[in-house]
C-alpha cells in the first residue's frame, strides 16, 4: 500500500473524488460495426451523446440596482406596492404618470401631462391602475403583474406575470398564433340581458333570442 504522502497517490485520489461519473464526448467508444465487409467504416461513428448541461454564457450584467415584487391586483384594480415605492422615494403626493414603452408600462414621477396616464397612490401607497394600463398589459383583478423597480433611473416597469413566465418557459402551444383564436360571439343588439328560450332544430338544439319571435297570423 502507497504512503499516505505518495504525491500521485494523493493527486489521483482527489481526482477521483471530483471525476463525474458519467462519461465525456472525448471519453465515449466508437459503437461495434457488424462483422464482416463494412464493420470498419461503422465502427467510426461515435455513440450520440446528449447533452445534460447548457453552455450558453450569459449576458453580461449592467449592475444596475433593480427589484422585483409580483403583487396581484385586487377587485379595485390596486395592486400593493409600497416597498417599491419606498426604493424609489415615491410617497402618495408624488404625482405619478405611466407610459406604454416596448410592451409594457413604465411609471414615472413627473409633471402632469395630457399625453400622459395618471396614477393614484393612496394613502397606504397601493397604487391604483387605470384602465388604460390594464388594458396595455391585458390584466384583470385577479392577475399578477410584475413589477420592476430600477433605482438608478427612478422607475418602475409593469408587466403580467403571464408573460414574463412564458418568455422565461417558452410557447407550450406553438400552434396557438395570433389571430387562430376564435373571436367571441358578438352580443345581440340591444344589450339584452333576457335569456333566450332553448328549442330543437334538426335534430340540434339552439339558443332562440326573444327578438326572433315571431307572431304567427
Amino acid at each position: 500500500m502507497p504512503a499516505g504522502l505518495d504525491t500521485a497517490h494523493r493527486t489521483a485520489a482527489r481526482v477521483a473524488a471530483i471525476r463525474a461519473p458519467h462519461p465525456g464526448t472525448d471519453a465515449l467508444r466508437p459503437k461495434a460495426g457488424p462483422r464482416g465487409a463494412g464493420g470498419g467504416a461503422a465502427a467510426e461513428v461515435l455513440a450520440p451523446v446528449v447533452h445534460i448541461s447548457d453552455r450558453t454564457p450569459r449576458p453580461p450584467r449592467d449592475g444596475a440596482v433593480r427589484h422585483a415584487h409580483a403583487p396581484r391586483i385586487d377587485t379595485q384594480n390596486r395592486v400593493n406596492l409600497g416597498k417599491a415605492l419606498g426604493a424609489l422615494g415615491w410617497s402618495p403626493q408624488t404625482l405619478l404618470v405611466a407610459a406604454r414603452e416596448n410592451g409594457h408600462v413604465v411609471i414615472r414621477a413627473a409633471a402632469d401631462s395630457p399625453l400622459l396616464i395618471r396614477v393614484p397612490v393612496d394613502a397606504d401607497r397601493r397604487l391604483t391602475l387605470p384602465p388604460a394600463v390594464l388594458i396595455a398589459l391585458d390584466v384583470r383583478p385577479g392577475d399578477q403583474v410584475l413589477a420592476g423597480v430600477v433605482v438608478d433611473t427612478a422607475e418602475l416597469h409593469l408587466f403580467a406575470v403571464a408573460d414574463a413566465l412564458q418568455l422565461l418557459t417558452g410557447t407550450l402551444c406553438p400552434e396557438v398564433e395570433a389571430g387562430s383564436v376564435p373571436a367571441p360571439a358578438p352580443r345581440p343588439a340591444g344589450g339584452s340581458r333576457v335569456r333566450g328560450r332553448w328549442v330543437a332544430a334538426d335534430g340540434r338544439g339552439r339558443v332562440q333570442h326573444p327578438s326572433e319571435d315571431r307572431v304567427e297570423g
